[in-house]
């Protein structure tokens, strides 16, 4: 089960509540250094009359300051935490659907080196006849629409990258089989290693982007569905 846990404020964010508390310490330290330090006697006979209503609608006002500075301070606190768990959520976000297309770009390439795999000459049209076959292409328009801007790690910009240079690359040469095998031309076996190289690259790519996706999940301490 996902734990969305917010993340803490490091104390350099939020300077208002800090520097509500060395306030507060330094009213007690003061009351402490009075009460200990001078006369107790002396102290508590000058506290009579007009002197005790100051001190005491002076206490006031200062208590009255500290609590108007810690209710400001909480509702700063808890919109930055809001923000943050906001941050959180759309970067677990991207990372789950950029790594499922790259999961199953993966998988197809699985299943293009095991329909290839053992090709023999003029049977290239029973390959192609598979309109399946052709999805390259498709792949490569998904992970166009990502948004490289809003990538949630600057490393995934450079792995998504190169997973749709890999994607092109492999739709352009499994498209140029095909017309030449409509046009009646017979690809030989140099044909087919150079479309599973290029088959490699993508599945590689793609396992690049999973391997780099999980370690930004487990960081943002999301746990995936084993379905996904």
């Amino acid at each position: 089960m996902n734990d969305p846990r917010p993340t803490m404020i490091p104390w350099h964010r939020d300077p208002w509540e800090w520097a509500l508390r060395l306030g507060i310490c330094g009213l007690c330290a003061a009351a402490l250094w009075m009460a200990l330090v001078r006369n107790p006697a002396a102290l508590w006979a000058e506290l009579s009359g007009q002197t005790a209503a100051a001190w005491v609608q002076a206490v006031g006002s200062i208590a009255a300051i500290a609590g108007a500075f810690l209710v400001a301070s909480m509702q700063l606190r808890h919109a930055q935490m809001r923000d943050l768990e906001k941050e959180r959520l759309d970067a677990v976000k991207h990372y789950v659907a950029i790594r499922a297309v790259a999961r199953r770009a993966g998988e197809y390439c699985k299943v293009h080196a095991q329909a290839y795999a053992n090709v023999q000459p003029g049977a290239e049209k029973f390959v192609f006849a598979d309109a399946g076959m052709l999805e390259f292409s498709e792949f490569k328009s998904l992970v166009d629409g990502f948004s490289l801007v809003d990538m949630p790690n600057a490393g995934l910009i450079h792995r998504v990258s190169n997973l749709s240079s890999y994607l092109g690359r492999a739709s352009r040469a499994l498209e140029s089989g095909r017309v030449q095998v409509e046009a009646g031309q017979v690809q030989d076996g140099k044909f087919w290693f150079l479309l599973k190289f290029e088959t490699d690259n993508v599945m590689q790519a793609a396992h690049s982007v999973i391997n780099l996706c999980d370690a930004g999940l487990r960081e943002l301490d999301f746990v995936l569905p084993d379905e996904i």
